[in-house]
Order: structure tokens, then sequence, then C-alpha cells
């Protein structure tokens, strides 16, 4: 088991979560002038990639807790968004 996710994949994806929540916590606290769907669409990328690397053999610390964090952040944010809708 390694630190940092080694297969193209995995850095994809662990790239696109941590963008993500970057992208997410400057559009809250910093008032980011870009649309929210943009912001997690990259989310979306971001767990999509991660799944796709765990299936293909991802073992590293990073990848399973930041970004399985991250991941579960978007998913349940989505879920909240279609059960409970503004």
């Amino acid at each position: 088991m390694t630190f940092l996710p080694k297969t193209a994949t995995g850095k994809w994806g662990f790239g696109l979560s941590l963008a993500f929540a970057v992208l997410f916590l400057l559009k809250v606290l910093a008032r980011l002038p870009l649309p929210s769907m943009a912001i997690f669409a990259v989310g979306i990328a971001g767990v999509v990639l991660n799944v796709l690397a765990l299936f293909r053999g991802e073992r590293s610390i990073l990848f399973y807790v930041l970004g399985g964090l991250i991941s579960s952040f978007v998913l349940f944010w989505i879920g909240g968004e279609i059960l409970f809708p503004h």
C-alpha cells in the first residue's frame, strides 16, 4: 500500500476530487463566480474515476481516505438534491 495513487485512473480521480473540494470551498467562502453545476460536474467525474480506479486495483492511503470522503460528500449532496429539491 502506497501513500499516493499510482495508476493513471487513480491519479485523475484523486485530482478531480481534490479540485472539486478546492472549488467548492472557494465557492462557499470566497463567493467564486462559477456555476455550482460545473463544480459538481467535476465532483461527479472524480467519483466515477475513483470507482473505476478501485476496480482496477488502486491501493493508496490518500485514495481511500481523502478520495472516499470527498466522493461520499458528492454522492450525499446529489442524493439530497434529488430527494429534497428546493
